[in-house]
């Protein structure tokens, strides 16, 4: 199984790597925006954000730039903390 993310940027940038049908896990995602990137420079946000997951590096979420677009949460550069319940 693949994540929703995992698929979404697959879709966009290998589709070749698509199996047929693709099983992607069932999940609560709960996405929390930190700080967008046209709003900072690049350099702030990936400090910011590289800084926040060294202090707090065993925490149950992920803390990450985005690499694309993602409808509903942000835009590419953004920095995003995302929590995930599989069900």
């Amino acid at each position: 199984m693949i994540s929703g993310t995992e698929l979404i940027l697959r879709q966009r940038y290998a589709p070749e790597t698509l199996p047929v049908e693709t099983p992607v896990e069932k999940s609560l995602t709960a996405w929390t925006l930190i700080m967008k990137a046209a709003e900072h420079v690049e350099s702030y946000v990936f400090d910011s954000c590289s800084e926040h997951n060294k202090a707090n590096a065993r925490f149950p979420f992920q803390s990450f730039i985005l690499p694309a677009d993602l409808p509903g949460v942000g835009r590419k550069g953004d920095w995003v903390i995302k929590r995930e319940d599989t069900q």
